[in-house]
């Protein structure tokens, strides 16, 4: 019988000595549990952010489009606004060559007219001038 006491003692003692093994797991894997509880809060903060900022980026992305399309159209613009420029600028030069044209077309038909003249005196020199 003492030996069955000695032996029921032997499993008490190993069935505690587990028992407290299994106690300093439990407690490992619940501080595991925790510090993994707290990553997985911080991912899930870091990934509402991601999609806060790709929210974000596509509204970005909207107003640089019409920031182009701004550009583009001030671009249109200017070219518009040069090429008037320049017909301004060159009115002036327009309207000299113009009076210039003018003024040798009218020398030219004066130049005729004279040639015309001394060719009638040369060909009718009975006629008075």
């Amino acid at each position: 019988m003492e030996e069955m006491i000695k032996t029921l003692t032997d499993q008490v003692t190993e069935h505690g000595t587990k028992l407290a093994e299994h106690d300093v797991r439990i407690n490992t894997a619940e501080k595991n549990i925790s510090t993994l509880s707290e990553k997985v809060e911080d991912i899930h903060k870091i990934a509402s952010s991601v999609e806060l900022i790709a929210h974000d980026m596509s509204y970005m992305k909207n107003d640089i489009s019409d920031v182009k399309e701004g550009q583009d159209e001030l671009k249109t613009n200017q070219e518009d606004l040069k090429n008037k420029l320049l017909e301004v600028e060159n009115a002036p030069d327009k309207k000299k060559a113009s009076v210039v044209s003018k003024i040798l077309e009218n020398l030219l038909w004066l130049f005729i007219g004279g040639v015309a003249v001394y060719l009638l005196t040369q060909i009718l020199p009975s006629i008075k001038w």
